[in-house]
């Protein structure tokens, strides 16, 4: 059983898109400090587990380019350093928990047992959580250096990432590569 924990901690390291999307929110919350980090946390946490909950209830679609578009938004709001209200960090972090889980659920065959469907899903919300809270960590701890410029380069590579991301699928959309 510990195999199925351990594909779901792994699985979390699978897309890229989701990886950018959630380093760009965990730049921006770490940088808002650590109320950032106490109020995110716990609300992507949240986040994760009602899409999962939800996520054989719920048609499948393609979340790239909103997932992208996020990271782009979290990337620009990291390098200008902008200070946001409290109910606003929560939501950027509740949309993005919910389009993570519904795009990232493991795939479940019919006639699992419910410990089989479980326990990859407990496995990615530990993994992603557990990713978000280290580079969370990581930013308030880098804000306190160099007046914040190293979290504002970060930014920028997120930023610059999810350009370039959104640049190929557009380009392989349109038949261009």
């Amino acid at each position: 059983m510990f195999d199925l924990l351990l594909k779901g901690l792994l699985h979390a390291f699978d897309l890229p898109f989701h990886l950018v999307a959630l380093t760009g929110l965990s730049l921006f919350s770490g940088q808002q400090g650590m109320a950032g980090v106490r109020l995110v946390l716990p609300v992507f946490m949240l986040a994760l587990l009602i899409s999962f909950s939800l996520a054989d209830t719920v048609p499948s679609f393609d979340g790239t380019f909103p997932l992208l578009g996020l990271a782009l938004l979290f990337g620009t709001l990291t390098i200008f350093h902008l200070r946001f209200y409290r109910g606003l960090l929560a939501s950027f972090a509740l949309i993005s928990g919910l389009l993570i889980g519904f795009t990232a659920s493991p795939v479940i065959l019919p006639g699992f047992s419910l410990l089989k469907i479980i326990l990859p899903r407990l496995g990615l919300t530990l993994g992603l959580s557990l990713f978000a809270g280290l580079v969370m960590l990581f930013t308030v701890y880098l804000q306190r250096l160099w007046q914040g410029i190293g979290v504002r380069v970060l930014g920028s590579w997120v930023t610059a990432i999810a350009l370039l991301m959104l640049a190929l699928m557009y380009a392989s959309l349109n038949g261009k590569i």
